[in-house]
């Protein structure tokens, strides 16, 4: 979350997803994709604080690798997803402090990763 008081949010579920497959011995992999809308994404990418409480921000689909998941009624294996709790937007110095923290611990990183190219 960008700018907002906390820099991140839990996502929940607006609806179920139920997935069915034949008991195997093989183990299934179940993977999740989120989607997020792309109108409420600024120019990084990311959603910008301030945000309400149960906005819908994108959408989850699941998928199972060798399987299509193809249902007989038509529905989905995705499902809506919104912001757990409200996120209001942090002021202007507790930004500041957070530019001169990631300022700081990308330049020590830099120094630590070109010193340790040395010994590797």
């Amino acid at each position: 979350m960008q700018k907002g008081k906390e820099e991140t949010v839990g996502l929940i579920y607006n609806e179920d997803i139920f997935v069915v497959t034949p008991k195997t011995e093989e183990e299934r992999v179940v993977a999740t994709e989120l989607t997020l809308n792309s109108e409420l994404l600024n120019a990084d990418g990311l959603i910008e604080a301030p945000i309400e409480k149960g906005t819908t921000v994108g959408n989850v689909a699941l998928s199972i690798e060798g399987d299509d998941l193809g249902y007989l009624d038509g529905s989905q294996n995705e499902a809506t997803v919104a912001v757990e709790r409200t996120v209001e937007k942090a002021n202007f110095l507790v930004l500041a402090w957070r530019w001169v923290a990631n300022t700081a611990a990308n330049g020590w990183n830099s120094v630590t990763d070109f010193v340790g190219g040395f010994f590797s």
